[in-house]
């Protein structure tokens, strides 16, 4: 471990050796370099935060499933009379589908997170590039609705 943590600051000094090579500003200080090797530590925790909430709701729904399965499974077994085989078969049906719905769910909801940060991320970058560039970025994020015509929208629109 002692070696990685080593390993790390020595590297970064090279870099920062090679960006102040190629005349990037500010390359000796090392500062820029650090910020973003800090940025970048702190969305790989939040990723790494993301991806185990979304493993454990996907555990946690695979689990209820696995208990619904097994109550119907036996419900069906000991069905004697053709409405408890049915009330059996959709109570079995209601819990599938009840499962697909949480799983669904999950999915939905770590894509929504997933866009968030890496969005806000990105955002972030824009930002930073602007100041560095000397001109200001808008951080406010485009919706589906304001998002421009792509090219083949528009040749199909001007063709119609």
């Amino acid at each position: 471990m002692k070696a990685a943590e080593t390993s790390v600051p020595t590297g970064l000094d090279r870099m920062n050796g090679l960006l102040a090579w190629w005349g990037v500003p500010n390359a000796f200080d090392g500062s820029e370099m650090q910020a973003r090797t800090k940025r970048f530590q702190v969305l790989v925790l939040d990723l790494n935060k993301l991806f185990n909430e979304a493993s454990s709701s996907q555990a946690q729904a695979l689990s209820a499933a696995n208990e619904q399965f097994t109550r119907g499974l036996q419900e069906l077994l000991s069905a004697r009379q053709p409405p408890e085989l049915m009330a059996a078969q959709s109570r079995l049906l209601t819990g599938f589908i009840e499962s697909l719905a949480a799983q669904t769910r999950a999915w939905a909801e770590l894509t929504q997170k997933l866009h968030d940060c890496c969005s806000a991320t990105v955002r972030e970058a824009a930002a930073e590039a602007g100041e560095h560039a000397g001109r200001p970025v808008p951080i406010k994020s485009q919706s589906d609705g304001e998002r421009p015509a792509s090219k083949a929208s528009t040749k199909r629109t001007a063709q119609g």
